[in-house]
């Protein structure tokens, strides 16, 4: 594997692009911290025997994720707006008041 740093590879990425074509890993690095890497694609496999979802599948399926919670519904423009309530806070500090103090005690 190969590491560099995110200046020269920005001036020389032809040739860390052939590099990766060959199949070398090249990690990138941002202020010698490692941020991501550069590998050659791997050829995508696609499934030949794929299940075919019916249109009422995919509905109970939705349906069942709602329930469970992982899935909410859209907006509808027909539904009823219900109104809700304005959220009153405390009495306390503001959050400028707060990172103000938190910069006074940093110096």
């Amino acid at each position: 594997m190969t590491e560099v740093g995110i200046r020269e590879l920005k001036s020389r990425l032809s040739y860390y692009v052939q590099l990766m074509q060959t199949g070398e890993t090249v990690a990138i690095k941002v202020r010698n911290r490692l941020v991501g890497f550069l590998s050659k694609l791997q050829p995508f496999v696609q499934e030949t025997k794929r299940k075919q979802r019916s249109r009422n599948d995919i509905n109970k399926l939705m349906k069942q994720w709602e329930q469970e919670g992982f899935l909410a519904k859209g907006y509808n423009p027909h539904a009823r707006m219900t109104p809700f309530r304005p959220v009153r806070f405390k009495g306390g500090k503001t959050s400028t008041q707060i990172i103000r103090e938190m910069r006074d005690e940093d110096l």
